[in-house]
Formats: structure tokens, sequence, C-alpha cells
């Protein structure tokens, strides 16, 4: 069983939903000011859009179909055989790792060159490993250079 085009609307706007949430609840943990000054203004004012527009959408799918059970789990096995939808999550996931786990336990020059090491090695699989490693090596030097250097920031 397969999800009919407005099943997979509203399946596809209930994960835009929840994301848009996530992100208007992680903008109040950027410190407050004034209101004006506040640094949590401009994505306060965009993640308040996202979910209000998502919303809507999500109303608007709802009314064409709701996905059972049973077709969401064909759907999901149909996208797990592709090899397309694979490569598509193990990005998403290594971006997540990236940012939430690499970055605040490794810092952000050793998780960079981890990164860029294991997406070029998984993407680019006609490119040698050591050729892989020294691109990472020299994209992360360039990071440094950038951010260290010309912008001062420690980061």
């Amino acid at each position: 069983m397969r999800l009919s085009k407005e099943e997979r609307e509203t399946l596809v706007s209930v994960i835009v939903l929840l994301i848009s949430l996530f992100f208007f609840f992680s903008v109040f943990l950027i410190p407050y000011r004034q209101i004006l000054q506040s640094p949590r203004l401009m994505p306060h004012i965009i993640t308040t859009v996202m979910v209000i527009l998502s919303f809507l959408n999500f109303i608007r799918s709802v009314r064409k179909g709701i996905p059972t059970p049973a077709k969401m789990l064909g759907s999901f096995k149909v996208v797990l055989a592709s090899s397309e939808w694979r490569n598509t999550f193990f990005a998403i996931f290594l971006i997540a790792l990236f940012i939430f786990a690499g970055i605040p336990l490794l810092g952000f020059y050793v998780s960079s060159f981890i990164f860029m090491s294991i997406t070029i090695i998984f993407y680019l699989r006609r490119l040698h490993f050591v050729f892989a490693i020294l691109i990472s090596l020299a994209l992360t030097a360039v990071l440094y250079g950038i951010f260290q250097m010309a912008f001062m920031l420690n980061i």
C-alpha cells in the first residue's frame, strides 16, 4: 500500500509543522534583551511565520485525506527500499550528528573535519580515501583561516 498524493501532503505537513515547532521553541534559548535589540527578534518572527504557515498547510491537507497507519507503513517500506531516500536520510543524520553532538563534544574544527571526510568518502566514492582526507583537511584549514584570522572569532 502506498500513500496517495493527498495523504503524502498530510504527512509532510505534519513533519514540517513539528520541525517548525522545534525551531520556534529553540528560539527561546537565545538570550533576551529589550524587544527591538534582542538577537531573538528576527528568528522569533521567522519561526512564528513558519509555524502559522505550516499549521495552515496542515489544516488544508487534512481536508484532502488522512493517511492510515497501514498505508504509512507501506510507504515507509517503499522509501526504505529506495537508495536515493537512504542517502537523503543518511545526510540528514550526519548533519544532525554534526550540529547536536559533534560541535558540542569535539569542537567546531575537529567535527567539521570528520563531517567533511565522511561526507566526501560516502558521496564521492570514486575519490580515493587519502584525497578525501586531504580535501577535508584543506577545507578545515580554510575555515580556521576565515573564522580565526579574518574575523577573529574563537569557535
